[in-house]
């Protein structure tokens, strides 16, 4: 009786803790990756308030592929609040139906603002 219910409180144990990792968003294979980029790169643009101020720096971003097809950014990160914003707003903003296959992906990126 002692194994049965030991072997229930295992199986209990196990369903509950592949459960709770079930919804984590998997990282963007190589081509996923490849046209995530291309698809962020066609609508970023260096902002004239960064042109004027000559702001230069880098966004780092966590970027996930919702259900329909709109990229969200989980995280950011950069020396410089207002490009971080802007950049943030700018990639939220970017919705494909392409896209959408790609549901529950997610993808590192390195966002380099530069004037040269």
């Amino acid at each position: 009786m002692k194994t049965r219910i030991a072997t229930v409180m295992l199986l209990l144990g196990m369903f509950l803790s592949t459960a709770s990792f079930a919804s984590e968003p998997i990282p963007a294979n190589s081509q996923v990756s490849k046209e995530l980029r291309e698809a962020i790169r066609k609508k970023l643009y260096y902002p004239q308030f960064a042109i004027d101020s000559k702001t230069e720096c880098s966004v780092y971003a966590k970027i996930i592929v919702n259900e329909n097809g709109r990229l969200e950014v989980d995280r950011a990160n950069s020396s410089c609040e207002k490009m971080k914003d802007f950049t943030v707003k700018t990639i939220e903003k970017i919705k494909s139906d392409d896209l959408s296959s790609y549901s529950g992906q997610w993808m590192l990126m390195k966002i380099t603002y530069d004037l040269r």
